[in-house]
């Protein structure tokens, strides 16, 4: 998405108990910048994100 869409940042928000998911955010490069609770739902979940400054370092 950084490279072939143009974008300047791509998030990504993961239930916190979904290792799997965070496993994969995490082999992409994201770093996790806080945590939340979902608005209806008041579950857990960690918002992760990258920036293409970060992404081409």
């Amino acid at each position: 998405a950084l490279q072939d869409r143009g974008l300047d940042r791509v998030v990504a928000i993961t239930h916190i108990s979904n290792q799997a998911s965070e496993n994969v955010i995490g082999k992409l490069g994201m770093t996790a910048e806080r945590e939340t609770n979902h608005p209806e739902f008041d579950v857990p979940l960690r918002v992760y994100a990258i920036d293409l400054t970060e992404y081409e370092a």
